[in-house]
């Protein structure tokens, strides 16, 4: 058994199947059809796949992904969008 902790959300898993509701990229859980299709066939998220890795395919199917400090901007502006969104829906 192992405990996977990110930010405020604790996961406990049973088995070997640990990472598999994980982006490989942004470190977000996966969710919805969309996001599982997506990991399974880009190795990420919808969201990674269509601002990282859709654009330079042949790149990102040679092993490239965006360096740390990339990935740092983009979840921040992520994390900011979806504020907003609650902010302007009211939950």
């Amino acid at each position: 058994m192992s405990t996977i902790r990110d930010e405020d959300v604790i996961v406990i898993f049973k088995g070997k199947n640990k990472n598999k509701i994980w982006c490989q990229v942004c470190n977000y859980v996966l969710n919805g059809s969309d996001d599982i299709l997506s990991s399974k066939e880009n190795k990420c998220c919808s969201m990674c796949w269509m601002t990282f890795g859709q654009s330079r395919r042949k790149d990102w199917e040679n092993g490239w992904r965006p360096d740390k400090e990339t990935l740092k901007r983009y979840k921040s502006e992520r994390s900011i969008l979806n504020v907003s969104i609650e902010d302007i829906i009211g939950e």
